[in-house]
């Protein structure tokens, strides 16, 4: 026969395995995002085979990589809000490790199945994270831009293996744009919608910013489909003649006149009737969450009238 202690202890542990076990039963937690670029933008891009680094030979480092963060936001699977960001960050992720942008604290212990963020046009009060500059912001609010890079690419010359071709680059991008329906990158078949706050504990969510992305010749997937690679042969030659005026910096205005080659580039249904135009789409794809997870993208500033292709913006 049990005692009655036996019986409370009994008791007890089996309340335990139903809510003890689950650390999102009860309590509260924190939920912090942070921002990273990665050793692509940290350390810069060499020459690879496509998916480690630049097919063509070229290799690439960046001097900046600005983004302008904007309406981080939690919300569980009902759409209530619970946390959202107060003002826009504004972050250079060519320095290096993660920043913090924002911390939630005091969130109910539960799984939050909608999170969100947009990068969209730098506002002067927007607060500067870490080391980035605060001319940088003001030169990005004067142009109204959200994203801005700048760098410098070389490959050996194939006249003289003695010396190098060079190409800079400083390009400011319009674009504005909604990342939705954030979810981790699939680990072992699971993918994570969302995040989970756990009791005591604190979460972390990066929003990874992918430097590589503006080369890539194909957005194209699966087991079919031609390996996406990273070039830049095409848009370095887009500063010589007929389309640049060869000074030695490849700007997004000679990359609007290079017609794009069908035979090289897959703009995967992306408006890309020249490179400029397929790069300045692909600027709407740098924002990640979690290293690799994936989120939903949709464009957010409307489309001016008259414009058909992206470059129409920059003329």
């Amino acid at each position: 026969m049990f005692s009655k202690l036996t019986s409370l202890v009994l008791l007890s542990t089996l309340l335990c395995a139903a809510g003890c076990s689950d650390p999102t039963s009860g309590g509260k937690g924190i939920e912090k995002f942070t921002t990273w670029g990665e050793e692509f933008i940290e350390d810069g891009i060499p020459a690879g085979d496509g998916t480690t680094g630049f097919v063509d030979g070229w290799s690439l480092k960046y001097g900046k990589f600005l983004v302008n963060y904007n309406a981080i936001s939690v919300a569980d699977a009902a759409g209530h809000v619970v946390a959202k960001l107060d003002k826009p960050r504004f972050v250079d992720n060519v320095h290096r490790d993660e920043k913090d942008l924002i911390t939630f604290p005091d969130l109910d212990a539960k799984a939050y199945t909608q999170v969100s963020y947009e990068i969209s046009t730098a506002v002067a009060n927007a607060e500067i994270v870490g080391d980035a500059d605060p001319a940088d912001l003001a030169m990005m609010v004067s142009k109204g831009l959200s994203v801005y890079v700048e760098g410098e690419a070389s490959k050996p010359d194939p006249d003289n293996a003695k010396k190098q071709i060079t190409k800079t680059f400083h390009w400011g991008f319009k674009t504005q744009t909604s990342y939705r329906d954030c979810h981790s990158a699939e680990e072992n078949g699971i993918s994570t919608e969302g995040v989970v706050v756990t009791n005591n504990q604190t979460d972390v969510s990066q929003l990874t910013t992918h430097g590589d992305h503006l080369y890539y010749d194909s957005l194209q997937s699966g087991d079919n489909a031609k390996p996406t690679s990273i070039r830049f042969e095409e848009k370095a030659a887009a500063d010589d003649a007929p389309n640049g005026d060869g000074d030695g910096e490849v700007t997004l205005q000679e990359l609007c006149q290079a017609n794009i080659d069908p035979s090289v580039y897959n703009t995967s249904g992306l408006p890309g009737a020249t490179i400029g135009d397929f790069v300045i789409s692909l600027a709407r794809t740098i924002g990640h969450f979690r290293h690799e997870g994936e989120c939903t993208i949709k464009r957010i500033d409307p489309v001016p009238s008259g414009v058909t292709n992206p470059c129409d913006e920059y003329k």
